[in-house]
Formats: structure tokens, sequence, C-alpha cells
């Protein structure tokens, strides 16, 4: 027992990769999960493929068993470290959606994550479990971790902005039901804390996510504006990034944003079109 002059060992602790970008903010935030006994960890997001980074992680989990590593989605720089893990983790399972990364278990399903099929326990005491979570919507494969009351969010909820959602890759609809369900968990008192894959830990998460549902919802009201203006219909039209009508909604909706963005831009715009297509 932790008497009052000791200090609890940390249950996690987090790594930046050296990896700044306008994309990845600080860098690609991993995280080490320890079991309440200190014997047992679980990697989240081991990250790009970095020696430095690599390393880092390495001493973190030390001498304990590494029991899981969680994927929350398959872009690189969450994922790249994965192509190497056979030396690095070799008996390590990958829990992940996409089966590209799942590893020695099945490629998980989302419509699977409920119930005890939800929970990974990777140590003895009572928590020393990890519960997935659903949270297509930034890409389709995305997943959220939930660790006692601490939600580690991969990229759908980040530590400063807010994410990008692309066509192909991502959902706008699925991403909207899946802040819905994040809100309700904090509501329930089931999350107090989002550790983010990029920027600092959130603190007010209700806060966060009501602004992260209130931006998506006013985005799309400027594209269904952007529509009016250009006297354009959806009906009939197969949406796609080089759309001559995804063009001029992008330029009108993101009008500042630099000539070399506009492929990017039409990308998230696409996604934008896709929903309102859906549900007007």
């Amino acid at each position: 027992m932790t008497t009052p002059d000791q200090q609890a060992a940390p249950r996690f602790v987090r790594r930046t990769a050296d990896n700044p970008s306008p994309m990845t903010l600080d860098g690609t935030n991993s995280y080490v999960l320890f079991t309440a006994d200190d014997t047992a960890a679980v990697i989240i997001d081991p990250g790009p493929e970095l020696e430095a980074h690599l390393q880092e992680l390495g001493e973190l989990v030390g001498d304990r068993e590494l029991r899981g590593i969680v994927l929350t989605h398959h872009h690189w720089d969450h994922s790249d470290l994965l192509k190497t893990v056979d030396d690095w983790a070799p008996q390590t399972p990958v829990f992940a959606v996409d089966s590209r990364f799942a590893r020695f278990v099945p490629a998980l399903e989302h419509d699977d994550l409920h119930g005890d099929d939800a929970v990974l326990e990777f140590g003895p005491a009572e928590d020393d479990r990890i519960q997935l979570i659903p949270t297509p919507g930034h890409t389709l494969d995305s997943i959220s971790v939930l660790f006692g009351s601490v939600l580690f969010s991969g990229d759908t909820v980040l530590g400063r902005g807010t994410t990008v959602i692309m066509h192909g890759d991502g959902s706008v609809e699925k991403y909207l039901d899946s802040l819905t369900r994040l809100r309700s968990m904090v509501d329930e008192g089931l999350v107090t804390e989002i550790q983010p894959a990029h920027g600092d830990a959130i603190t007010d998460p209700g806060e966060v996510l009501d602004y992260y549902i209130a931006h998506r919802r006013d985005r799309l009201d400027e594209v269904r504006a952007a529509l009016k203006e250009h006297e354009a219909e959806l009906t009939g039209v197969e949406i796609s990034p080089e759309h001559e009508l995804t063009e001029k909604v992008g330029r009108t909706v993101y009008a500042t944003a630099p000539q070399n963005m506009r492929e990017t831009v039409n990308t998230i715009v696409a996604a934008q079109l896709e929903y309102v297509q859906k549900h007007g």
C-alpha cells in the first residue's frame, strides 16, 4: 500500500516521436501502460520508424513483459515501427482493425467491440485491463483505448486543432457518430481525460468534444452554402477529389488554403460532400 509520503508509480507514460509536421503537430505520441504490480506493459501506437523512438520505448518497457501492442489506426506515423516488430517484440500480439497489422490474433471488428469482447486483460489486478472503443471516422479502422477513465484517442481527438477526414480513408458520418459516442461516455463519467496521439492531454473532454461536434457541423453548413452559391446539385454526382464540383466548393470553403494544399483540401471536401449527398 502507498503511504502518505510515497507516490504511486505512474500507470502510463507518453513518449513523443521526433516527427513534427503540420499534420503530426509536435510529433506522434506513443504510450506505454503498466500493470499495477509493474511487471508487464502494453504499447499504444508504436509510432514512426525512428531508431531513437524505438530505443525510448524499449527503455520504458524495460524488463517488463510486453503483453500487447494496440494500433489505433493504420497511418504510417502510428504504425511504421511495426515493420520491424519481429525484431523488437517477436512474441507480442498486435491488436488492430486493419488485417495488415494484426498479429497472433484475428483482426478486430468494430461491430464485435462490445462487452467482454472489447476488453483486454494484461495483468492480474482488476484494473489491469483496457477497453477497445470503436471510433471510426478519421480513418475507417480507428479505435480508441480506455484505461481506467483515461481515453487514448489516437487521431480521433487531438491535443490542439481538429482532425482531418479524407475521402476514401475516413467518413464524416462515422466520425460524428464516434464523437457522439465519446461525449456520452464523458456524460456517464467513464472518460475524465483524453490522451491524444498528437498534442497534450485534454482535461476538459466534454468541452473539447462539444467543440469538435460543433466545428464539424459548422463546416458542413459552409459546404451546403457553397453548393447553393454555385447552384450545384449532388443528385447523381459520383463524388471524388478530382470532380470539378469538389474543386469549386473547396476554393469557396477553404479560400485561404495555399495552392500546394489544394489536393489535400479536395480530398477533405470530397468526404464532406459525401456526407451532404447522403444527409442533405
